[in-house]
């Protein structure tokens, strides 16, 4: 067994990919010649041992991945492995990644303007705990609990004022 895989970045950018579809895609790489894109043919029990699922699983992630288009399935016969030629993403259709890369003109002036207003409500307390002194210690600063944390945020929002 291989120590690492050589992944590209495409697959951890791909937010469409469940945590068990990155995993086989993954180990399916693990299979791969970094030096080749020659196709793999691990067997189900062989993938299934590496990342952890049961054989079934195994059948159906790569069936997904075929799907939506991260691999080609397909088999070499009745009592043989499959044969998966891992095919890769070229484009994302990732809504962060393409807001990102689309220029932004400096004309629009609702981009420009100063962040003076109430873009974001501040920072409200979890549960009622901030009502009561269980936040207070016996020198009188605030307990480093969530809600403690926050009644400070709260605090300093308030005593700052406007930008």
């Amino acid at each position: 067994m291989s120590l690492f895989a050589i992944v590209p970045n495409e697959v951890i950018a791909d937010h469409n990919l469940t945590l068990i579809e990155t995993r086989v895609l993954i180990a399916l790489y693990s299979y791969r010649d970094p030096k080749s894109t020659r196709p793999v043919w691990p067997g189900r029990a062989a993938l299934s041992k590496r990342c952890g699922y049961h054989p079934n699983v195994i059948s159906n992630t790569t069936t997904s991945l075929a799907k939506k288009g991260w691999i080609a399935k397909r088999q070499r016969g009745k009592k043989r492995t499959a044969v998966y030629e891992i095919l890769g993403k070229d484009s994302l259709t990732d809504p962060i990644r393409d807001a990102l890369t689309e220029p932004v003109s400096c004309k629009d002036s609702a981009l420009t303007e100063c962040v003076r207003g109430a873009v974001t409500e501040p920072v409200r307390a979890i549960g009622t705990d901030h009502l009561t002194d269980h936040n207070r210690r016996a020198n009188g600063n605030l307990a480093k609990s969530a809600a403690g944390r926050a009644l400070l945020a709260e605090q300093r929002i308030a005593a700052k004022g406007n930008c």
